[in-house]
């Protein structure tokens, strides 16, 4: 099986500006995330970016970039150009690994390339991990926010966490997607309750209230839980 990897990576992000270039025990992330794709059994890893201060972050570490216009409107955009720089044909396996996974599994980049390899009709494939039963979402919820609550103290997470927090469920397009069963007014009072507790997480990190945010934090996934178990009975 032969298969590409391409790494889109743009500085000029809203919400985490240069967050490729994030040193991450002496590397900037985007080389990290270089570093485990080429552990795959990829016959090549390009990072597409139309900024040169990433290109030349990636250089320096010995990979290959596809310098892309800026004008692109999303990561998978990004991609498309720069496999036809490659001269990739529609027949090429290409896996899309994003800028921001320094820690992503080798073995899930050649598993997801191997599905599109033995399912010739498919365009396209995606990794994910069904949640069957409630203990798999406490575990991975918890794993999460516990992981958020480690942060304070840390300015940088502090700061990423207090822009972005909430921001999924202040789309209402969005959760509508997400619980297309419940109805309308469920939906807003799902985006109101979401909204708020992560609002008060995001102050109490911000802030540097190791008690407040895990009592916020808590009191979230109480909610949360209570919400599936109602669903699930």
């Amino acid at each position: 099986m032969t298969f590409s990897v391409i790494i889109p990576a743009r500085y000029a992000s809203t919400r985490f500006p240069g967050k490729p270039l994030v040193d991450l025990g002496g590397k900037p992330m985007v080389v990290r995330v270089c570093e485990r794709a080429a552990k795959s059994g990829a016959a090549g890893v390009h990072v597409a970016t139309d900024d040169e201060r990433i290109a030349a972050a990636v250089r320096a570490h010995g990979f290959k970039v596809v310098i892309t216009r800026a004008d692109h409107p999303s990561g998978t955009d990004r991609l498309e150009e720069a496999a036809t720089q490659l001269k990739l044909g529609e027949r090429d396996i290409v896996v899309n690994v994003q800028g921001d996974e320094p820690l992503i599994e080798p073995a899930l980049i050649d598993a997801c390339a191997a599905l599109l390899q033995h399912q010739p009709a498919c365009v396209m494939s995606t990794v994910a991990h069904p949640i069957h039963q409630l203990d798999e979402f406490r575990t991975i919820d918890r794993g999460f926010h516990t992981a958020i609550s480690r942060a304070c103290g840390n300015p940088l997470l502090q700061e990423v966490y207090g822009k972005t927090l909430g921001a999924l469920f202040n789309s209402g397009e969005l959760a509508s997607l997400l619980y297309a069963e419940i109805n309308r007014h469920e939906v807003s009072a799902i985006i109101a309750s979401s909204t708020a507790a992560h609002r008060a997480i995001a102050e109490a990190l911000v802030a540097g209230r190791r008690k407040g945010t895990i009592a916020a934090v808590q009191a979230h996934l109480d909610d949360v839980e209570r919400r599936m178990i109602d669903r699930l009975l």
